[in-house]
């Protein structure tokens, strides 16, 4: 294991035999080993990232790009931990409830950390596919329209030039809003959370020689690809993302999708296409229990 993985290891371990709940202390030491050992630092401002108890927002935490900070939303964190408490009440005793709680609330604080990560890899990174992909994802929605010429402005009027532009921005962010779940950056982020928490759920089972695996739904793969699923032939989420927004068809566009030559692991990651034969193939691996490192 990684070595921030060994003290969010420890640490969700003290939390759960000294009786302790999810709390602003977990929640920030979480943002700061994940800061430190990732040197995130230049990314992740520690001063400025806050834990906010009541919010209009539905969101459990976020990465706010623009202040370099992680932003959690305790009210709302709390109440997703305890309707899933409820849950489980039933079925599994207070050991295992407890290192579940502690394990979502990683799993959501590292997915905002690893936004964080990808500003690092745009910014510093070689070029890559990656690095294109997520360029691609994460381009600012209102320059998605045709420029506006002075030409059509005097022949069509200026208010219904602006109306029509105003239109196809909102036609856009909607898109966007309705696919959020397959955005490049979103599943890429889903998928390094999934795979660091499996990695630490691995390292419980080992030392507490419990099942505790039967805490968390290995649907890892499912996760990225769940919503294109009524696809009768390939899974495709980052060229449905990408192609939905217009953005396949911009200039000069350098982006192969193809995924030539990458295996199985490496074309799902970026969400290139995959077949249900293949998708298949990997759930019955992860519904198996084979927790490996695959990134």
């Amino acid at each position: 294991m990684q070595k921030e993985q060994i003290e969010i290891l420890e640490l969700i371990k003290y939390y759960v035999m000294h009786d302790k709940k999810c709390n602003r202390e977990y929640i920030m030491t979480l943002i700061e080993l994940l800061t430190k050992y990732r040197y995130l630092e230049s990314y992740i401002d520690l001063s400025k990232s806050k834990i906010i108890r009541l919010s209009f927002k539905t969101s459990y935490a976020e990465y706010d790009s623009s202040c370099k900070a992680v932003i959690t939303y305790l009210n709302n964190l709390l109440k997703m931990l305890s309707k899933t408490q409820k849950r489980l009440e039933d079925r599994f005793i207070r050991i295992e409830i407890e290192f579940k709680l502690l394990l979502i609330v990683l799993e959501v604080i590292s997915h905002e950390t690893e936004h964080a990560t990808q500003a690092k890899i745009m910014e510093e990174g070689e070029d890559s596919l990656k690095r294109r992909i997520l360029n691609y994802s994460m381009i600012p929605l209102n320059t998605l329209c045709p420029p506006i010429s002075e030409d059509e402005l005097k022949r069509r009027g200026t208010i219904a030039v602006l109306k029509e532009a105003s239109i196809k921005i909102d036609r856009v962010k909607k898109t966007a809003k309705k696919m959020y779940t397959i955005a490049p950056h979103e599943f890429m982020a889903e998928a390094w959370a999934t795979e660091f928490s499996l990695e630490i759920l691995s390292e419980l089972y080992k030392e507490y020689g419990e099942d505790l695996s039967r805490l968390w739904n290995y649907d890892y793969f499912l996760k990225l690809y769940k919503n294109l699923q009524h696809y009768k032939t390939t899974l495709t989420p980052t060229r449905d993302y990408l192609s939905s927004l217009g953005i396949l068809d911009l200039p000069d566009i350098n982006l192969d999708l193809r995924g030539k030559g990458m295996s199985l692991d490496e074309r799902m990651y970026l969400g290139l296409e995959i077949t249900e034969d293949e998708l298949k193939a990997k759930t019955v691996e992860y519904t198996n229990g084979i927790i490996q490192s695959k990134m």
